[in-house]
Protein backbone atom coordinates (compact mmCIF):
# COMPACT_ATOMS: atom_id res chain seq x y z
CA UNK A 1 0.00 0.00 0.00
CA UNK A 2 2.88 2.37 0.73
CA UNK A 3 4.30 1.79 -2.75
CA UNK A 4 0.92 2.69 -4.25
CA UNK A 5 0.64 5.79 -2.07
CA UNK A 6 4.13 6.89 -3.12
CA UNK A 7 3.52 6.32 -6.84
CA UNK A 8 0.13 8.07 -6.74
CA UNK A 9 1.58 11.02 -4.81
CA UNK A 10 4.37 11.32 -7.38
CA UNK A 11 1.92 11.14 -10.29
CA UNK A 12 -0.42 13.82 -8.97
CA UNK A 13 2.57 16.06 -8.28
CA UNK A 14 3.52 15.55 -11.94
CA UNK A 15 -0.03 16.43 -13.06
CA UNK A 16 0.19 19.71 -11.17
CA UNK A 17 3.16 20.76 -13.28
CA UNK A 18 3.14 22.32 -16.73
CA UNK A 19 2.67 19.25 -18.95
CA UNK A 20 1.98 18.64 -22.59
CA UNK A 21 -1.20 16.80 -23.53
CA UNK A 22 0.85 13.71 -24.35
CA UNK A 23 2.51 13.78 -20.93
CA UNK A 24 -0.86 14.14 -19.19
CA UNK A 25 -2.16 11.10 -21.07
CA UNK A 26 0.92 9.06 -20.14
CA UNK A 27 0.63 10.01 -16.47
CA UNK A 28 -3.10 9.23 -16.52
CA UNK A 29 -2.55 5.84 -18.14
CA UNK A 30 -0.12 4.93 -15.37
CA UNK A 31 -2.23 6.48 -12.60
CA UNK A 32 -5.63 4.89 -13.34
CA UNK A 33 -4.78 1.29 -12.39
CA UNK A 34 -2.70 2.32 -9.38
CA UNK A 35 -5.39 4.61 -7.99
CA UNK A 36 -8.06 1.97 -8.60
CA UNK A 37 -5.93 -0.62 -6.81
CA UNK A 38 -5.50 1.67 -3.81
CA UNK A 39 -9.25 2.37 -3.72
CA UNK A 40 -10.22 -1.29 -4.02
CA UNK A 41 -7.61 -2.83 -1.76
CA UNK A 42 -8.08 -0.05 0.77
CA UNK A 43 -11.74 -1.02 1.01
CA UNK A 44 -10.94 -4.72 1.37
CA UNK A 45 -11.87 -5.67 -2.21
CA UNK A 46 -10.01 -7.61 -4.87
CA UNK A 47 -8.15 -5.66 -7.51
CA UNK A 48 -8.59 -6.27 -11.23
CA UNK A 49 -7.23 -4.98 -14.51
CA UNK A 50 -8.69 -3.92 -17.82
CA UNK A 51 -12.47 -4.15 -18.13
CA UNK A 52 -12.65 -5.57 -14.61
CA UNK A 53 -11.46 -2.36 -12.99
CA UNK A 54 -14.67 -0.33 -13.51
CA UNK A 55 -16.78 -3.40 -12.77
CA UNK A 56 -15.02 -3.91 -9.45
CA UNK A 57 -15.18 -0.21 -8.61
CA UNK A 58 -18.94 -0.23 -9.26
CA UNK A 59 -19.42 -3.33 -7.11
CA UNK A 60 -17.43 -1.73 -4.30
CA UNK A 61 -18.98 1.74 -4.47
CA UNK A 62 -21.10 3.07 -7.33
CA UNK A 63 -20.37 6.70 -6.44
CA UNK A 64 -16.64 6.00 -6.43
CA UNK A 65 -16.95 4.36 -9.85
CA UNK A 66 -18.79 7.41 -11.18
CA UNK A 67 -16.07 9.72 -9.81
CA UNK A 68 -13.35 7.63 -11.47
CA UNK A 69 -15.24 7.67 -14.76
CA UNK A 70 -15.83 11.42 -14.77
CA UNK A 71 -12.30 12.27 -13.62
CA UNK A 72 -10.45 10.10 -16.09
CA UNK A 73 -12.79 10.97 -19.00
CA UNK A 74 -11.93 14.65 -18.42
CA UNK A 75 -8.24 13.81 -18.21
CA UNK A 76 -8.12 11.62 -21.32
CA UNK A 77 -10.51 13.71 -23.44
CA UNK A 78 -9.28 17.19 -22.58
CA UNK A 79 -6.11 16.85 -20.47
CA UNK A 80 -8.05 18.43 -17.58
CA UNK A 81 -6.46 17.03 -14.44
CA UNK A 82 -8.37 18.78 -11.62
CA UNK A 83 -10.88 15.98 -11.05
CA UNK A 84 -8.21 13.26 -11.08
CA UNK A 85 -6.08 15.22 -8.62
CA UNK A 86 -9.09 15.71 -6.31
CA UNK A 87 -9.99 12.01 -6.57
CA UNK A 88 -6.41 10.98 -5.81
CA UNK A 89 -6.19 13.34 -2.85
CA UNK A 90 -9.43 11.94 -1.42
CA UNK A 91 -8.27 8.35 -1.82
CA UNK A 92 -4.85 9.10 -0.38
CA UNK A 93 -6.43 10.80 2.63
CA UNK A 94 -8.58 7.72 3.22
CA UNK A 95 -5.57 5.43 3.15
CA UNK A 96 -2.88 7.22 5.12
CA UNK A 97 -2.34 10.39 3.10
CA UNK A 98 0.25 11.34 0.51
CA UNK A 99 3.59 9.61 0.81
CA UNK A 100 6.73 11.08 -0.68
CA UNK A 101 9.36 12.67 1.55
CA UNK A 102 11.44 10.07 3.33
CA UNK A 103 9.84 7.06 1.63
CA UNK A 104 12.38 4.53 0.49
CA UNK A 105 12.28 1.09 -1.08
CA UNK A 106 15.50 -0.85 -0.83
CA UNK A 107 16.23 -3.55 -3.37
CA UNK A 108 17.61 -6.83 -2.03
CA UNK A 109 21.39 -7.05 -2.15
CA UNK A 110 21.15 -9.86 -4.70
CA UNK A 111 19.50 -7.47 -7.18
CA UNK A 112 22.33 -4.97 -7.06
CA UNK A 113 25.20 -5.06 -9.54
Amino acid sequence: MNALRYEITDAIDDLRGDRTGAEVLAIGAMLYPKLAELALRGRGHWNGIGKWTPRLLAAADETLCDRFDAAFRALFASAVSDLVIALAETELASHGGPLFDGYRRTAPASWRA
